[in-house]
């Protein structure tokens, strides 16, 4: 018996191989999802862990699940069998890519039925700008800046857009830089929120400070910042005016 279900796990495994792919669906009828690993030219090990199959998939490695895309040079996939564990470790290259952004990294961990990616190891979120209501598809929206957000490590829910960014935490969008100790970016309304020791600067060096809460917009044509207990510093012109007067 067990050389029989050795050989029909190897027969699988090849057709697996062939294909350069893996697909894992929910097992309710109604709810069938398929996530996506392979890529050309990839190469496969497969191992069994009790109840467990692991993937070992190194090369150009894609992850499909969604409108979420993962590419990386190595991913190992774990899958049970009653599929309540389906995690991914992923290293190399590391990109991940949907229609609100842009995030790499050195390596991540997923847990594709939590549709979370927690990314680590000099992370970058390209934020995209997207079309201002009243500016759909105009110049101003193609060549606007997009904001960087910088830090040491990052989860990103993929299905609900929110990423969460903690260490070395730095935003930058256009000539405005905000710095905090952990920053909660909501992809769909585009609000940025701070807490820990927030700071923002502009391109005149003026500061603003809080301890509180801090929320931002990045919105095209609609930015904002509100604030808790902030406090702010600015610059006032002390040039000579022509009447021989300092200006106020």
């Amino acid at each position: 018996m067990k050389i029989l279900k050795w050989l029909v796990i190897a027969v699988g495994f090849c057709v697996l191989v062939a294909g350069a792919s893996l697909i894992a669906q929910d097992k309710k009828p109604s709810a069938k999802e398929e996530v996506f690993i392979g890529g050309e030219g990839t190469k496969w090990k497969m191992r069994l862990a009790d109840d467990k199959t692991i993937y070992t998939v190194t090369g150009s490695v894609v992850i499909r699940h969604g409108d979420t895309v993962i590419n990386a040079q190595q991913v190992e996939y774990t899958e049970s069998k009653d599929k309540k564990i389906r995690t991914a470790v992923i290293d190399g290259g590391l990109k991940v890519t949907d229609p609100d952004g842009e995030i790499t990294g050195l390596r991540a961990a997923a847990d594709l039925n939590q549709r979370k990616i927690s990314i680590e190891g000099d992370v970058k979120l390209l934020v995209r700008p997207k079309p201002s209501s009243n500016n759909a598809g105009g110049a101003r929206t193609q060549l606007k800046e997009p904001a960087v957000i910088n830090c040491d490590k990052l989860d990103y829910l993929y299905r609900d857009k929110i990423a969460t960014a903690v260490g070395n935490l730095k935003i930058v969008q256009k000539s405005r830089v905000l710095q905090a100790g952990t920053a909660v970016y909501d992809a769909r309304s585009e609000i940025v929120t701070l807490t820990g020791g927030v700071t923002v600067t502009d391109e005149e060096g003026q500061k603003f400070t809080s301890s509180g809460i801090v929320k931002a917009s990045l919105k095209d044509g609609d930015e904002w910042i509100e604030a808790e207990n902030a406090s702010a510093t600015l610059k006032v012109d002390t040039e000579e005016n022509n009447s021989g007067g300092k200006s106020p």
